[in-house]
């Protein structure tokens, strides 16, 4: 689920061809850090970070985490 997402536009994002890259940035128990940007021929148009967290019925049933659910 997503704890939080922020987006900052660099500049207009044009239609065609473009390249998205995203990577995780931590990690720190059920919460991940990820980072992305958005290329257009320009460079950098947007950019991105987030916090997802693992939701507690997933947690629950020890998908991802093991089986006891850390």
């Amino acid at each position: 689920m997503t704890g939080t997402l922020t987006i900052v536009y660099r500049q207009g994002t044009p239609l065609g061809d473009l390249r998205a890259e995203a990577w995780v940035d931590r990690e720190d128990g059920i919460k991940t850090w990820a980072r992305a940007h958005l290329l257009g021929p320009d460079g950098v148009t947007a950019e991105a970070e987030g916090v997802f967290i693992l939701p507690r019925a997933i947690r629950e049933r020890g998908f991802l985490t093991g089986s006891d659910g850390s």
